[in-house]
């Protein structure tokens, strides 16, 4: 199931506890810094969230005893939570549910990620026990499977729109101008300097470059072939860039030695095919629209939602 839209929105994390109907209750004496199950800081048709949620969610490993939250912080989370309150009232109303078999696999894969120890130390960080966490669990699954059926099994991505985004768009998947160049590489700019010398008086390049280049393509006359910027010491490139066609570079210092580089051509890159960069296309477009449309579908369920927050209740946490 893809749950791209919900990572990093809602359920990233398995340490919300959903506490349920919890009966409303103000911030009596409540300090700052003290966070309870029972007070209730927001409520979303009936669903309750409390301090305690908003304070896992801020702090996953546990929060500092010295730990003063940033007020944007708060409302961030709180409104992440409100998201997950709407999605769970939806799904219930929809009759979405999530089998016990696939909660109980993912329970297990989260207990193996902590080992026996780990997962015990990270219940009791939380102050939540193992009944709360396997209730928090099944909501995630709850949510990503709502959000599945709402919104990602909605979207749809031809063929036409792939090959339109692709041609309009062909600059992305081309690597770039491409340089045809003959090169001499040598240890020392004394070399280097030499060979520029020799070149002076006539030599040709093929000729140095067979007697003197380190590279594999000196029994080629220093022949590289049409090569990419990314493919040379950004020394060599940085030439390449501004060098007239079909002359001598300067001597040019690298981590591999001295590069001494004619240019014969310069061409534009050649874009990668349809066929190799189609699901990294796809993969964009589908991400994009399944964004919009989960904007477009919290929106509707804020509409018609009974929301109340109590702000004073937040300031406290």
């Amino acid at each position: 199931m893809s749950n791209r839209v919900v990572k990093g929105i809602l359920v990233a994390a398995a340490f919300i506890s959903l506490c349920g109907f919890l009966a409303v209750g103000g911030c009596g004496g409540m300090r700052r810094g003290e966070v309870s199950e029972t007070v209730v800081v927001a409520r979303v048709d009936g669903r309750n969230i409390t301090a305690a949620e908003v304070s896992r969610r801020m702090y996953p490993q546990g929060r500092p005893k010295d730990a003063v939250p940033d007020p944007t912080a708060v409302e961030a989370v709180t409104d992440q939570l409100i998201e997950r309150a709407l999605i769970l009232n939806w799904a219930e109303k929809n009759k979405i549910k999530v089998d016990d078999e696939t909660v109980d696999a993912r329970i297990a894969t989260i207990k193996a990620d902590y080992g026996a120890r780990g997962f015990d130390k990270y219940l009791k960080s939380q102050g939540i026990n193992l009944e709360q966490f396997e209730a928090n669990v099944k909501g995630d699954l709850t949510v990503e499977l709502a959000v599945e059926k709402a919104v990602v099994s909605e979207v749809k991505i031809s063929e036409s729109d792939v090959v339109k985004y692709y041609e309009a768009n062909k600059s992305k998947y081309s690597p770039g101008k491409e340089y045809h160049i003959l090169q001499i590489i040598v240890e020392t700019q004394v070399e280097a300097e030499e060979a520029l010398t020799k070149l002076a008086y006539g030599a040709s390049f093929e000729e140095i470059a067979a007697e003197t280049s380190l590279a594999p393509d000196r029994y080629a006359g220093g022949d590289a072939g049409y090569v990419p910027a990314d493919a040379v010491p950004p020394e060599v490139a940085e030439q390449l860039a501004v060098l007239p066609v079909n002359k001598v570079s300067p001597a040019i210092k690298t981590d591999y030695g001295y590069f001494v580089v004619k240019l014969l051509d310069v061409r534009a890159g050649e874009a990668a095919p349809l066929s190799e960069v189609r699901s990294e296309i796809e993969l964009g477009l589908r991400t994009k629209v399944e964004e919009k449309r989960y904007g477009e579908w919290i929106d509707s369920l804020k509409k018609d939602a009974d929301i109340e927050i109590d702000k004073k209740a937040l300031e406290r946490i």
